[in-house]
């Protein structure tokens, strides 16, 4: 008889066991990972973020602010001293560039007459030299012109808006007034209601006594009719 394999039983060899693909479990390893898009959470980047309109908080600029939609009311004389603060204020810068122009003009004319020691050339250095006197002449008068302009249109504006504030406080106090007038005579009214009502009440009790009283008299009147009492009459004094 054939001898058959020995039978063995449990886990087999180590030797005799398939391999097969290796089972992970929990997370797998980053170069299984299929990429995919990357998800953030929370706000994104800067360079992905939208540009909007910068916020401002706090006051905004002079250029840009406003009294709730309404544009300050100003004077003539306000509006006639700013211009003439501007225009001074042109007037002075032109008249800095003027001698700024001046005094390099006379830095060449003096180069040049020192160099050539000619008389035409120092001529023309003279010349430039009074220039700078002159055009220094009409800067200190300019300057004075536009600190006069400035501060007639600061004190204009600082009036123009005392005047706005005063406005505005008398506005509100009539407004207030108005208010506590109307409440006034609402609750007037709602007196003169109560006062009818309470009146009409009072008068409807006093009325309704004189009545009963009335009844009264006329069924004590009809009483005696009816039994034959005779009526007394009152002696006259």
């Amino acid at each position: 008889m054939e001898q058959a394999a020995p039978k063995r039983r449990g886990r087999p060899p180590k030797a005799k066991v398939e391999q097969a693909a290796p089972k992970r479990r929990g997370r797998p390893p980053k170069a299984q990972v299929e990429e995919a898009a990357p998800k953030r959470r929370g706000r994104p980047p800067k360079a992905k973020v939208e540009e909007a309109a910068p916020k401002r908080r706090g006051r905004p600029p002079k250029n840009a602010a406003s009294s709730n939609g309404r544009r300050r009311q100003v004077s003539p004389a306000t509006l006639r001293a700013e211009g003439a603060a501007e225009r001074a204020v042109a007037t002075l810068k032109s008249e800095r560039q003027a001698l700024a122009a001046a005094k390099e003009a006379n830095v060449v004319a003096r180069t040049k007459a020192r160099q050539t020691r000619a008389k035409a050339d120092k001529a023309v250095a003279k010349r430039a030299r009074d220039k700078i006197k002159r055009v220094t002449i009409r800067l200190a008068k300019a300057r004075e012109k536009a600190r006069a302009a400035k501060t007639r249109a600061t004190e204009l504006n600082t009036r123009d808006r005392l005047d706005a504030r005063v406005r505005s406080i008398e506005v509100k106090l009539e407004q207030a007034n108005a208010a506590a007038q109307a409440r006034i005579d609402a609750r007037v009214e709602r007196a003169m209601v109560t006062f009818q009502k309470q009146k009409r009440a009072e008068v409807v009790r006093v009325e309704a006594r004189k009545a009963k009283k009335r009844a009264r008299i006329a069924d004590k009147a009809i009483a005696d009719l009816r039994s034959g009492k005779k009526k007394r009459r009152k002696r006259r004094s």
